[in-house]
């Protein structure tokens, strides 16, 4: 059977941590699926809602969850909170949009020069 890979070139971040006295690596992606986009804002909307602290830094393991899912599906939620600490976590969601903010403009800058490109000259 053949296999459509859409995420073949686009190369992940690689995030390294010391989990435990041991640095490890960990692959994040550059980019979302529709279905992982929208687990992630509806985990936010909550995020936003909560006012418990231990609800709130539950709902960021998860998102970090859904982060690590498509190049370690064999992680569950139970080790990601048992792995990263409560700075890991926080310091992946701030790299993430650091880097996907970057990347966006990046593209949008991209397409703003192919529509420069694009105008037939008079």
């Amino acid at each position: 059977m053949a296999k459509l890979d859409l995420y073949t070139g686009r190369e992940p971040h690689i995030v390294e941590l010391d989990v435990r006295g041991e640095k490890k690596q960990f692959k994040l992606p550059t980019d979302y699926t529709e279905e992982e986009v929208e687990r992630i804002l509806e985990l936010e909307a909550k995020l936003e809602d909560s006012k418990d602290i231990r609800a709130r830094r539950s709902l960021v393991f998860a998102q970090i969850h859904i982060l690590l899912s498509r190049y370690q599906p064999e992680i569950t939620l139970e080790q990601v909170k048992a792995m990263f600490t409560w700075l890991d976590a926080v310091r992946i969601i701030n790299f993430i949009a650091e880097h996907t903010t970057a990347i966006a403009k990046k593209d949008a800058e991209g397409e703003a020069e192919d529509k420069k490109k694009q105008q037939p000259k008079s």
